[in-house]
This record gives C-alpha cells, sequence and structure tokens, in this order.
C-alpha cells in the first residue's frame, strides 16, 4: 500500500537516532556536528519533515540552492515512466575511492550515502560530485 510520505508519521517512542551518533566517527564528523546533531535530534512529526531537513543541510554543506517545490497532488507514473526510474538499477558512475571509516574491514563501498560522502571527504564532497558527473575523458 503507497501513502504520501508527508503523511508518514515518526513513532514518539523511537530513540534509535542518538544511538547512531556513538559509532566511530568519520574524518569531517566534527565539522558538522552540530548541525547534523541538530536536524538528528529534531522531532519531527513526520518523515518529509525529517528528510527536508536533512537534505536542506546537505545542501548548505554543498553550497548549493535549496529552492524545493512541492507539488500540492502527486500523479502516478505510467508503467512505462517507471522504468525510467529505477533507484534499484545499478547506473553508469564510476565513483574514485576515497577513505571510510571501515575501509580496512569492507574495502570502499561507491555510492555509499551523501552523508558518508561529507562526513569523510568534508570541502571536497562538492567537487567530488562534480567529478563523477562529468568525469574526464582521460579517465
Amino acid at each position: 500500500m503507497k501513502s504520501a510520505l508527508n503523511g508518514m508519521k515518526i513513532g514518539k517512542k523511537y530513540t534509535g537516532n542518538q544511538s547512531h551518533l556513538l559509532t566511530v566517527l568519520p574524518l569531517f564528523f566534527e565539522f558538522y556536528e552540530d548541525e547534523f546533531s541538530a536536524v538528528f535530534f529534531l522531532q519531527p512529526r513526520t518523515l518529509a519533515e525529517f528528510n527536508l531537513a536533512l537534505l536542506s543541510c546537505v545542501c548548505s554543506w554543498l553550497e548549493i540552492e535549496d529552492n524545493f517545490l512541492f507539488a500540492k497532488t502527486y500523479t502516478a507514473l505510467t508503467p512505462k515512466e517507471e522504468k525510467l526510474i529505477n533507484p534499484k538499477q545499478e547506473g553508469e558512475s564510476t565513483f574514485p575511492k576515497y577513505t571510510q571509516v571501515f575501509d580496512s574491514k569492507y574495502g570502499f563501498l561507491p555510492n555509499l550515502s551523501i552523508l558518508d560522502l561529507i562526513f569523510n571527504l568534508g570541502p571536497e564532497s562538492y567537487a567530488y560530485l562534480k567529478q563523477v558527473a562529468n568525469p574526464s575523458p582521460n579517465g
């Protein structure tokens, strides 16, 4: 059953957010810690509110505009359109390696998450994304 993202509520008993911050910290985590913690410890009513707050932080850290537009209604995709958008399908992008917290245990995990990238590369994250989006012809 599909439901609107802005209607998905976060349970009041959910306290999992806090425990995630107690794991091994990447190199640049402390650089972004205050802003990230403010979002991570929010008490949002919906998943959409939490996602939007986190997305706003990510845009700020990457120094890109966060002009979000919200649709008042949702029009379902046709089966043909759904085939064009497949998040489970691997893209053709090549992801240059960077140091990740658990490199020694798992090796490099490409396209892991934007937070992994930002917390490990810091201010160089935007340049990395640009490189992935527009690889040089020489490799």
